[in-house]
C-alpha cells in the first residue's frame, strides 16, 4: 500500500465553497482510478491549506496517476502542489475492525 499527500496553499480570496466546488467537480475522475483505494479532499483548519489524501494499492499506481501532465492539471486548478509519498507497512481500519500488513 502507498499513500500520496498532496497540499497546496489557498490562493486569496478563494472560499472553502469554491474549494468544495473544484473538489466535486473532480471526484468523478477518481472513481475508477486502476490502483486507488481512496482519496480524501482536505481543507486545513485555518484555511490556508487544503490538498488530498491519495490511498494506491502500491508506489506504481501512484506514480502512473501523478505524471508530470496531471500535475500540471492540478496545479492549473489550485497552484503550487507539494506531494509527500509514504511507505505503509502496516494499515489499521476500525470499520470492520483489521489490522493488516503489506508487503512493499
Amino acid at each position: 500500500m502507498h499513500i500520496v499527500i498532496s497540499t497546496f496553499s489557498i490562493p486569496e480570496g478563494v472560499s472553502r465553497d469554491d474549494l468544495v466546488e473544484k473538489f466535486t467537480q473532480s471526484a468523478p475522475i477518481y472513481r475508477d482510478l486502476e490502483g486507488l483505494i481512496a482519496k480524501q479532499y482536505l481543507l486545513g483548519d485555518g484555511a490556508e491549506t487544503a490538498g488530498g489524501v491519495y490511498v494506491f494499492d502500491n508506489r506504481a499506481a501512484a506514480d502512473a496517476w501523478f505524471t508530470p501532465e496531471k500535475i500540471a492539471w492540478a496545479e492549473d486548478r489550485f497552484g503550487k502542489i507539494t506531494l509527500q509519498h509514504f511507505d505503509v507497512p502496516i494499515d489499521l481500519t476500525t470499520s470492520p475492525p483489521a489490522i493488516n500488513a503489506h508487503e512493499k
